[in-house]
């Protein structure tokens, strides 16, 4: 087949108008076999996603890729849909682990010197929960190092090699069930070890009289943190959706198109916005929250204060939170009235 360009005539550029329909052509090529200025665009849209020569006519090559790619899209880089975890969550992850250990080696020990019965019972308990603990942690944490290895992969992967990059996602799955599933026996251990330290300060002020201050509760939700990947998602779609069709907006020097631009980039700008000060708040809640677990039982007062603190990032973080979820749907439906707009013109 010759090379079809602007001008080209024919049932070969209707078919090639019908392939770059079916591979998403915007706006849609009316299919006439007439080679004019809307299917010169889409050829360039087509070479520039697949990365060929932009030149606006139809070779071999860009024939092959219409071809080949069965009509479909240029594949975008997949998305990693598990948690992020890092070398900083692992070491958190141990620290925490070390805490209550600590804190259960003290407990019994305190217990011991009581020699009591009721005291004893308490220590035994707690000798229990601690080894459940230990054992839970060790394929928790052995589940957490084999996602960070494997997002340490994906992220290699994504900038240059999308096809790895969706394998490793794929393989990834069964590690983040497995850190889901662990990480809640792992949380169940701890509230279970944390109530034994709370009858262990129960044991000890009878027995001694003294005021033990029984550890500081967490007013907070426990898994506040892990809503931010829903909202994150939606106002990283929302966005694509938005850029995407200001592209096409721009292309358009009439006033009405341009107003409609001018409104979705101001719309999509505040998107980003509160999606960075939400991981702000994120960050700053994360952080009081893991010196509130290591002070806890060892210094009440420190306790109470990172809980008084946590309330301003927290109390920030829902906001921005609850915020994207409006005005992503205000954006959404925006996108669909200049779009039928659009098809109106």
């Amino acid at each position: 087949m010759a090379n079809l360009k602007w001008g080209s005539k024919g049932s070969q550029v209707k078919s090639v108008q019908q392939k770059l329909n079916k591979a998403g052509a915007k706006p849609k090529l009316n299919p006439d076999g007439v080679f004019g200025k809307a299917t010169y665009e889409a050829v360039r849209a087509f070479q520039k996603a697949r990365k060929i020569g932009i030149d606006g006519a139809v070779g071999p090559k860009t024939l092959a890729e219409l071809d080949g790619g069965g009509g479909s899209k240029a594949k975008k880089p997949p998305e990693w849909p598990y948690d992020e975890v890092t070398p900083k969550d692992l070491k958190e992850a141990v620290e925490l682990f070390e805490v209550n250990e600590k804190t259960s080696l003290d407990a019994m020990a305190e217990l011991s010197n009581l020699n009591h019965k009721d005291a004893e019972a308490v220590r035994k308990k707690i000798l229990q929960v601690t080894g459940a603990l230990a054992s839970t942690f060790k394929v928790y944490y052995t589940a957490m190092v084999a996602l960070s290895k494997s997002y340490g992969e994906f992220r290699k992967a994504a900038k240059n090699d999308p096809k790895k990059a969706a394998e490793i996602v794929k393989a990834a799955k069964p590690q983040s069930q497995a850190c889901d599933k662990t990480w809640k026996a792992f949380e169940k251990a701890g509230e279970q070890l944390l109530y034994q330290f709370e009858e262990s300060d129960k044991i000890r002020s009878k027995l001694t009289g003294e005021d033990m201050g029984i550890g500081t509760k967490w007013p907070y939700p426990k898994d506040l943190l892990k809503t931010s990947r829903e909202v994150q998602k939606l106002a990283k779609d929302t966005e694509t959706k938005a850029l995407g069709l200001m592209k096409t907006l721009a292309k358009d020097r009439g006033e009405t198109a341009q107003e409609a631009r001018t409104s979705l980039m101001r719309s999509a700008g505040q998107l980003s916005n509160r999606l960075t000060a939400m991981a702000d708040a994120g960050d700053a809640y994360a952080k009081i929250k893991a010196r509130f677990d290591k002070v806890n039982f060892h210094d009440p007062e420190a306790a109470e204060k990172a809980v008084k603190e946590a309330k301003a990032p927290h109390d920030r973080f829902v906001k921005e939170r609850d915020a994207i979820k409006k005005d992503a749907r205000v954006v959404v439906e925006e996108i669909a009235e200049v779009q039928e707009q659009l098809r109106r013109d």
